[in-house]
């Protein structure tokens, strides 16, 4: 599958909240997700408005597909690491655009100096969640059963990785 060209990120704005509210209620997103009940307007807007405050420690990015929107990409960041989360518009799945912007995701975390890993967490049946992090260059560490399977994908940092033997 050939990829899009014109993937880009940009900062989630006010103006994206009940977009990003629509993604995570779609059936598929919350069959892929840890926690599948569908979320209120009102519980997501707390949360949404709260990762948009400057001292969060999250960054919320659309993802943009020749400058439409296409999904979003979360990091949480962590003393050194940063946990990586997506999703993308039922529309817009399947169509490569996943590890592109995971991609550029990935370049943003490890653009502030402190952050030496990323770590992703995928349901095992999620099969499109872990090639796209395959693609994107994150490596499978390890499985766990936690009332269904749960694979961690990491990725290290250009410094760190080639510091590595």
């Amino acid at each position: 599958m050939t990829e899009p060209t014109l993937v880009t990120l940009r900062p989630a704005t006010e103006a994206d909240r009940l977009l990003l509210w629509a993604w995570r209620n779609d059936p598929d997103t919350r069959r892929a997700s840890f926690d599948s009940a569908p979320v209120l307007n009102a519980v997501h807007t707390h949360w949404f408005r709260a990762a948009l405050r400057r001292n969060s420690r999250r960054r919320l990015y659309i993802v943009q597909v020749g400058g439409v929107p296409a999904g979003m990409v979360r990091l949480d960041f962590w003393r050194r690491e940063a946990w990586v989360s997506i999703n993308l518009a039922p529309a817009w799945r399947g169509k490569g655009i996943g590890p592109m912007a995971l991609r550029l995701a990935s370049a943003k975390a490890f653009s502030r100096s402190r952050v030496a890993r990323l770590i992703a967490q995928v349901k095992a049946e999620n099969q499109a969640s872990r090639i796209a992090f395959e693609r994107a260059g994150f490596t499978l560490g390890s499985v766990q059963d936690a009332g269904g399977k749960v694979l961690t994908f990491t990725k290290r940092g250009p410094t760190l990785a080639s510091a590595l033997p």
